[in-house]
């Protein structure tokens, strides 16, 4: 049996279908308040303090100063990515997720 070769981040890319666009100032505004670390055609990446159920079903709404849209997705995957300390002294779970739009 031959090793696997290694696979490069190009390949790994490429088995998405679709290539990420990181962005900055969009907000996760609902179900949960969070940040949209990058987005694709069909889904998007973010951070936000609060886990969502995996299979989740929601409209999300992202928004920018001035602008906000209402967009129909579902939760593929939610992980702890550490913890924070907030002002008060408190620790903050951080929880990244994927999300699916739905329709496409």
């Amino acid at each position: 049996m031959k090793p696997k070769a290694p696979t490069s981040s190009r390949q790994k890319r490429e088995r998405r279908g679709f290539s990420r666009t990181q962005v900055d100032h969009v907000r996760l505004l609902a179900p949960c308040v969070g940040t949209v670390l990058d987005v694709s055609p069909r889904g998007l990446r973010a951070e936000t303090s609060e886990c969502l159920p995996i299979g989740r079903d929601c409209v999300i709404t992202l928004g920018e100063v001035g602008y906000s849209a209402r967009v129909p997705c579902r939760v593929l995957w939610c992980r702890l990515a550490g913890t924070e300390k907030t002002a008060e002294g408190n620790v903050r779970p951080i929880y990244r997720l994927g999300v699916r739009f739905l329709g496409h």
